[in-house]
C-alpha cells in the first residue's frame, strides 16, 4: 500500500529539482562572488516511463472503480 506514494513521491521530487531546483539554485549562486557548481540535472531517460506507467496503471484502476469492475478475485 506504500510503495506506490513512494514511488510517486520520488518521481515528483525529481521532476521538482529538475524543472524548478536547479534553476532557482543557479539564480541563487550568481551573486556571490565564487559560486560553487551547481549539481547537474537528472537524466530523465528512465524515470518518465517510470512515472507516466504509474500514472497509466492508476488511470486504469480509477476507471474500473467508477464501473464497479470487480478486482479481487482477478
Amino acid at each position: 500500500a506504500g510503495w506506490r506514494p513512494a514511488v510517486g513521491w520520488v518521481c515528483v521530487s525529481v521532476l521538482m529539482f529538475n524543472y524548478i531546483g536547479v534553476y532557482m539554485m543557479e539564480f541563487a549562486v550568481s551573486f556571490m562572488a565564487t559560486p560553487p557548481e551547481v549539481p547537474m540535472r537528472f537524466d530523465m531517460s528512465e524515470l518518465w516511463p517510470l512515472l507516466l506507467g504509474m500514472l497509466g496503471i492508476g488511470g486504469m484502476r480509477s476507471f474500473d472503480k467508477k464501473n464497479g469492475t470487480q478486482t479481487d478475485k482477478i
